[in-house]
């Protein structure tokens, strides 16, 4: 059976964060065999496949066993997996460190100018708060804790979770947390999710109050301080572009997230525009859903004229519009948001005859127009 890094980073490990609702597919490609796991959900399949580079026809071939054995399956959700299919998913990017034995490899790590930086701005937060503490939390993280976070990345984001303490340590599988106190004062705090040797890294906030200290910093090198302690081996940091996580070794891969979607899905829509006489149409939405959409949109048979979205933007071969400019005519529009919005369902219903929901077509069927 052929073992990956990331089998124990903690969104590959299903019966943790499922318990026993998964099962698993194997596929055998010269003379070996890969096993993933895949959990069912109302029409919708996820594979823990996080930084895991498959065979191509590995991953073809899964994507086939999946539709075939669940006939009920309209779509597969790929996160931070290693392949792309057919050209239907979005590229992006997964950061991982490989952890050292000790501190003094860590630091050794960095430029001689980072370590000095960053050795000034501790000795600097410590001479006017005291000396640099860390707590380390298991299985059992203060709540208000989690409530000290929720009002940093307020401060510092504008972020709001709109979730209780208990929600979000279940929502995201932490099972850690480091508290970073300057004398009594706490700085930083750092969720993470542990597994064996595995780690990754879930979010962190500080007290803006004190941002001249870059406390976030400081208190990510304690965290990578204390996974050398736990005798960690690897850390996983997600995607993104921050600074950060492209320190101290830092080794980063492309990877694919989005939605493959049974074929019949995309018959279904374009029997419906046919029925419906939508043979020009818009969508309202370029972020994350108007992404994925764009990586499908030759799969409708009706042409794409447009997109619409409440901030400028310029994408590739497709003309766009911000809602207070003119838009031109159109037979329907395809709200491509994650959510319901229903501000935004009131704004097109007064510009367009059709208006429906992306999400409603593709993984439910439901045709309503709103």
């Amino acid at each position: 059976m052929e073992s990956f890094d990331e089998d124990n980073l903690i969104y590959n490990r299903f019966d943790l964060i499922y318990g026993n609702n998964f099962e698993k597919i194997e596929v055998v490609y010269q003379g070996k065999t890969y096993s993933i796991a895949i959990h069912y959900n109302n029409g919708r399949v996820v594979l823990n496949v996080w930084g895991k580079k498959l065979p191509q026809w590995v991953f073809e071939q899964l994507i086939e066993n999946v539709f075939r054995s669940h006939i009920e399956v309209r779509y597969i959700e790929i996160i931070q997996g290693g392949n792309n299919y057919q050209n239907c998913l979005c590229e992006g990017n997964d950061i991982r460190i490989l952890i050292p034995k000790t501190k003094q490899e860590l630091l050794q790590r960095l430029k001689s100018k980072h370590r000095y930086n960053l050795s000034r701005q501790i000795r600097m937060l410590e001479e006017q708060y005291g000396y640099l503490s860390t707590v380390s939390y298991g299985k059992n993280v203060p709540y208000k804790y989690v409530d000290l976070y929720f009002k940093w990345k307020r401060e510092s984001h504008g972020t709001d979770y709109e979730m209780s303490p208990q929600q979000y340590l279940k929502e995201y599988h932490v099972t850690d947390a480091i508290l970073v106190k300057a004398g009594g004062r706490p700085v930083g705090i750092i969720f993470f999710c542990l597994v064996e040797d595995i780690a990754y890294l879930e979010n962190f906030s500080f007290d803006s109050e004190l941002a001249r200290f870059s406390p976030g910093y400081i208190t990510y090198v304690l965290f990578l301080e204390e996974l050398i302690a736990k005798k960690c081996n690897l850390l996983f940091l997600g995607g993104g572009d921050y600074e950060y996580k492209r320190k101290f070794g830092a080794e980063e891969r492309i990877v694919y997230n989005g939605l493959i979607y049974r074929e019949e899905v995309f018959e279904e829509v374009n029997r419906f525009f046919d029925i419906e006489g939508i043979h020009v149409f818009a969508i309202y939405g370029l972020g994350t859903g108007g992404e994925e959409f764009l990586h499908i949109r030759n799969r409708i048979k009706a042409e794409l004229a447009y997109g619409i979205d409440k901030q400028e933007k310029k994408v590739e071969m497709l003309p766009t519009y911000t809602p207070t400019e003119e838009l031109p005519l159109a037979d329907a529009v395809l709200i491509t948001l994650k959510k319901y919005n229903e501000e935004i369902e009131q704004f097109l219903k007064h510009r367009f005859e059709k208006v429906f929901y992306w999400e409603d077509m593709a993984k439910r069927g439901v045709y309503k127009r709103l």
